[in-house]
């Protein structure tokens, strides 16, 4: 076959090909609408319901995105009904009753959430709601309201809406046991929710975060909040209630303790354990010159037990708590390894911020300094700075602080005895070097607040993922400066503290304790560099 006529058939089938290939033409429109419902079969807000099936006919195919989530029955209906397509595209959509499971003179509301969306292009059907009766009518009333989450500038999507009947008997502990009456979820990044077609009685209003998807409260795991009074339907008066959710503080308990070297105990627990009120207590006989240190390990609820002189036994009996509650827990010592020779390390390194102190750490207990043993450097002028030390031995940290100027360097020179260990161990020769920044490098903020409803406060500034940079405290209304910030954008958080410790409290639902207010604003405040900036803004009502 000639060249010529073997290009000539090659190309005739080419053509052929791609002739029956199927599809849309390049630059075609995009299919922006959502799924359209042909049919309800029986009908959306029938009566007198007693059909094992409901069917929903689209006009275009669809599919359920996480259906288990996204599609509520309210009240529960157990065991669920089966949903159809799982993993499969449909026109239809098929939900199967257990006659035997629906109440008798009762409205069911399904709620689809965001499951529905065409097989193709993935637009959402968003919030289509389907309703029956099995009796003569349907329930009519409706509460409405919003979610907040005190501890995120923006709560998180979906939280739970449950609400129980209050009647003989009715007690707080049901969120834990037993499934709603109604159940609803938050709507979107409004955080706002309505349960509808409800029937007249007293409810118990109660919102969690429902990790595993029960319908149950999780303490664990979930976050809840609830509503202090009880409400009566039907109301004389439309109101939107307002839920705050919070993560319950978790009991001590004190874990099973773990032996790290030769005299050093790691006492892990749950809960909360602070500089002030914990205790670790060796119980028995004890030899004279017996001591200990404990410290909090970093970013774990650990705590470090270091002790002296090893005990050569078989066991040793330990109480260990908080000031709340107190375990005793055994120990079963080993003769392993002596502890590491001593180790020194620092923070900062590089830059440091002008209210910022020099942390001096080490991997073994740090117990005495001396202060004449240490020399502290402005290297750029070539002149002694004077300073002050301050041992944590909590989180066996020594920090320095000295004043600090724009753009200068710094070295802090450690001899030979300035800190010493547990074991009487000191250090060698150390040293560290520092810098500042310009000022003109950083920002500062003059901020007054307005619609404060109580104090004292404490005023945050975060990040969009809620990470606290800078905050105040003030016990009474003044203007806030804060200064040598550095740029960029942070919103503003306050919290409302009511007992004075300077800390956001959470709640606790059976002791019916609601967690201290928060508000935000919601703008972002954008800090420049070398720029003094002022705002009055108005918290929300």
């Amino acid at each position: 076959m000639k060249i010529r006529e073997f290009l000539a058939i090659l190309f005739v089938s080419l053509l052929v090909y791609a002739c029956a290939q199927r599809g849309r033409p390049d630059g075609g429109p995009i299919d922006e609408d959502p799924p359209k419902i042909v049919t309800e079969r029986p009908a959306n807000f029938s009566n007198f319901f007693d059909k094992e099936e409901l069917e929903i006919t689209f006009n275009e195919f669809i599919k359920l995105d996480d259906p288990r989530n996204q599609i509520i029955f309210s009240p529960p209906i157990e065991p669920r009904p089966q949903i159809l397509p799982m993993g499969l595209a449909s026109k239809t959509l098929s939900i199967k009753f257990d006659l035997d499971s629906l109440q008798k003179e009762t409205t069911y509301t399904i709620n689809f959430g965001k499951s529905i969306e065409d097989n193709n292009e993935g637009n959402t059907f968003p919030f289509y709601k389907y309703v029956f009766s099995t009796g003569s009518y349907l329930d009519s009333l409706a509460i409405q309201g919003k979610v907040y989450q005190p501890s995120k500038r923006v709560a998180d999507e979906f939280i739970s809406i449950l609400l129980y009947q209050i009647d003989s008997v009715y007690s707080d502990s049901v969120v834990y046991q037993k499934m709603p009456t109604y159940i609803s979820y938050t709507q979107d990044s409004t955080n706002t929710f309505q349960l509808e077609n409800m029937k007249a009685g007293k409810y118990k209003l109660v919102a969690i975060s429902d990790k595993n998807n029960n319908y149950k409260f999780e303490a664990a795991q979930d976050e809840i909040g609830f509503l202090q009074d009880t409400i009566v339907l039907p109301r004389d008066h439309e109101e939107s209630f307002s839920l705050s959710l919070f993560k319950e503080a978790v009991d001590f308990k004190a874990e099973r303790p773990e032996q790290d070297n030769l005299n050093k105990i790691i006492f892990g627990y749950r809960g909360e354990i602070t500089k002030e009120n914990h205790s670790i207590e060796l119980l028995g006989e004890k030899p004279d010159d017996f001591t200990y240190q404990i410290w909090k390990e970093k970013d774990a609820d650990t705590l470090n037990y270091w002790f002296k002189p090893y005990l050569e036994r078989d066991s040793l009996l330990f109480v260990f708590g908080n000031e709340k509650k107190f375990d005793t827990v055994y120990f079963y010592p080993k003769e392993l390894e002596i502890p590491d020779s001593l180790k020194i390390a620092f923070e900062p390194k590089g830059n440091i911020y002008y209210d910022e102190p020099i942390k001096i750490t080490a991997n073994i207990p740090l117990v005495e300094f001396e202060k004449d043993s240490m020399l502290l450097m402005n290297t750029k002028d070539s002149v002694a700075v004077d300073f002050s030390l301050a041992l944590d031995k909590y989180r066996n940290q020594l920090e320095v602080q000295f004043e600090k100027n724009e753009q200068k360097s710094y070295e802090l020179q450690i001899l030979p005895g300035g800190v010493t260990s547990f074991f009487d161990e000191v250090n060698d020769t150390l040293s560290l070097k520092v810098s500042t920044k310009k000022y003109s490098d950083y920002g500062n903020l003059v901020l007054t607040l307005q619609n404060i409803k109580s104090y004292p406060i404490i005023v945050q500034l975060i990040t969009a993922e809620d990470e606290v940079k800078y905050e105040q405290f003030s016990e009474n209304a003044q203007v806030f400066e804060f200064n040598y910030l550095e740029p960029a954008e942070y919103y503003i958080r306050v919290i409302y503290d009511e007992n004075k410790n300077q800390k956001w409290d959470t709640g606790d639902y059976l002791e019916k304790i609601q967690p201290e207010a928060v508000d935000y604003y919601m703008e972002p405040i954008k800090i420049r560099a070398n720029w003094d900036d002022s705002h009055v803004i108005s918290l929300p009502d």
